[in-house]
């Protein structure tokens, strides 16, 4: 099939304009160290030291400084002192009895402004310890002292209002991706990779159109920098997107989001799960979740199933899941959930045996990912598991899914293992089938065997997403996890992580490998 891009070149860069007025205000009840102004925020599920960092614009070194002790860990739930040095915008810890209309009053400056800056915020998010921004160049250098009753109510009601939204008789979709047309310096496999996230969102089209929903699609080739994406941002057509998806670098992203940012129009970013624009663009979704959010939100799921088992963690000289054990554990303690650790050693089958419990079944949690440490403890796991004395379980990794296991590939199932991932395709699904059946109709050959499986990316993002504007509008954030969709790769739940930043995708699926050799996906 004969694939034709619509790439349109000029020559003007669209320049990014800031109000550059500095007059502010500061809270008369600003807390302060050694002469340091500071606010207080409350850590989150998922958030580290270099995420609240990015998030408030300050430095790692600042954060250590105020707060001993957060270098090695820091704890959801407890309170970090960030430093308040900006000149341009302060940030408010929301306190107890606190109203919309009394922290407008504190800084001086209306209600509708505060909700500006803080696109999350509503009722639901306007709670004790979130944290606000307040943009001082909006602020009166004398706070106003009086106001009516009836001005009171109508800015408290601001947090039950949501954003006007408009209806689209056809959707306007721009993906910009490094297609390969323009340079021959992108690497094969990342072209392949973009072009068949392409083809799936393609089919993705082809079933909405069954649908009778109308889209225009314009498709850009980036190239592998930024000097055509620069042209493209000038394209008139762009400017009438009512989605954008796409960007592969964090340079492009960054241009993508700026423009996005600037025009209000929802950004998709599909590949990367580390980027910080999704900390300041409020149009932003992302769908490859955050390490630091995967971690904590499977470790929560993780407590839920397994919280009544004898849990033993077996430690491995190799350690890349050690942020994951970490957290795993504090959350434990935290819960006065005991648990075990045992070293790996060529000894591992008679060390466990005194581990063990008769009483309540077992679960084990490898320190490791690698295919070299799962493939030196199933032995030993397999071999307790034959004498049947014991309930034993095996928890895992999303990568543990692609691994060819050899002699050892019914062992996952022998064991009632359980892996978390955001991303699982159930090969014997009709819906997996009757896409493998069209990619091959249409294209000539089958899906590329890689993980995650990108054909099938760009179909659930093309799924979900135009009929999430179909059913809401252009304006859909408010509603975004209303809309019920069943991806055949992935979920999509999405969470802002503060109140003016953009969409992480929250989905995580525990993937159970039973005796019976068949696999379930569940939602968590």
């Amino acid at each position: 099939m004969k694939r034709c891009f619509i790439l349109s070149l000029f020559l003007s860069l669209f320049l990014y304009n800031v109000n550059s007025q500095d007059t502010f205000y500061f809270d008369p009840n600003s807390l302060s160290s050694e002469g340091e102004n500071y606010f207080m925020h409350t850590v989150e599920r998922g958030q580290t030291v270099y995420s609240i960092s990015k998030m408030y614009d300050v430095s790692i070194e600042s954060i250590y400084r105020l707060n001993p002790g957060s270098e090695q860990f820091i704890q959801s739930g407890s309170q970090l002192k960030i430093s308040q040095s900006k000149q341009k915008l302060i940030y408010h810890t929301i306190e107890p009895k606190e109203t919309l209309y009394s922290v407008s009053k504190k800084y001086g400056i209306t209600g509708e402004d505060i909700i500006a800056a803080n696109p999350g915020l509503s009722i639901q998010t306007f709670i004790i310890g979130r944290t606000i921004r307040i943009l001082l160049n909006q602020a009166n250098t004398t706070p106003p002292t009086t106001d009516s009753a009836k001005k009171e109510e109508d800015t408290n009601d601001l947090l039950f209002k949501t954003p006007e939204t408009k209806k689209v008789n056809a959707i306007n979709v721009a993906i910009l991706l490094p297609f390969g047309t323009k340079e021959k310096t992108i690497p094969g496999d990342l072209q392949s990779k973009v072009v068949e996230y392409y083809e799936g969102f393609l089919l993705a089209l082809d079933s909405l159109k069954q649908k009778k929903i109308s889209i225009n699609l314009q498709v850009y080739d980036t190239g592998n920098g930024v000097q055509y994406l620069q042209q493209i941002l000038q394209t008139d057509e762009l400017k009438m997107s009512n989605l954008i998806i796409g960007g592969f670098s964090d340079e492009q992203i960054k241009l993508l989001s700026n423009f996005s940012d600037n025009h209000v129009i929802p950004y998709v970013v599909p590949f990367t799960s580390k980027n910080d624009e999704i900390l300041k663009n409020p149009y932003l979704f992302q769908i490859n979740t955050p390490s630091g959010y995967l971690y904590t939100k499977a470790s929560k799921a993780f407590l839920n199933k397994y919280k009544n088992h004898n849990i033993i963690f077996l430690q491995d000289e190799n350690t890349d899941r050690a942020d994951f054990v970490q957290i795993l554990k504090n959350d434990l303690s935290v819960e006065n959930i005991p648990f075990k650790t045992v070293v790996y050693s060529s000894k591992l089958a008679i060390d466990l045996l005194s581990l063990l419990s008769f009483n309540k079944p077992n679960v084990f949690v490898p320190s490791s990912g690698k295919s070299e440490a799962l493939l030196k403890i199933l032995p030993p796991l397999l071999s307790l598991n034959q004498k049947q004395t014991h309930h034993l379980s095996l928890f895992g990794y999303p990568e543990w899914q692609t691994y060819d296991l050899g002699d050892y590939s019914e062992s996952l199932y022998q064991l009632h293992t359980t892996i978390y991932t955001n991303f699982y395709v159930k090969q014997d699904a009709p819906e997996t089938r009757s896409f493998y059946k069209k990619f091959l109709l249409w294209y000539g050959r089958p899906v590329i065997n890689i993980y995650p499986k990108f054909s099938i990316l760009g179909f659930d993002t093309g799924m979900f997403f135009i009929q999430v504007i179909n059913q809401y509008g252009t304006v859909f954030m408010p509603d975004i996890n209303s809309f019920k969709y069943n991806g055949i790769q992935t979920n999509f739940y999405y969470q802002r992580i503060s109140n003016w930043s953009g969409f992480i995708n929250a989905n995580v699926f525990f993937v159970n490998y039973n005796p019976d050799l068949s696999v379930t996906r569940e939602t968590r």
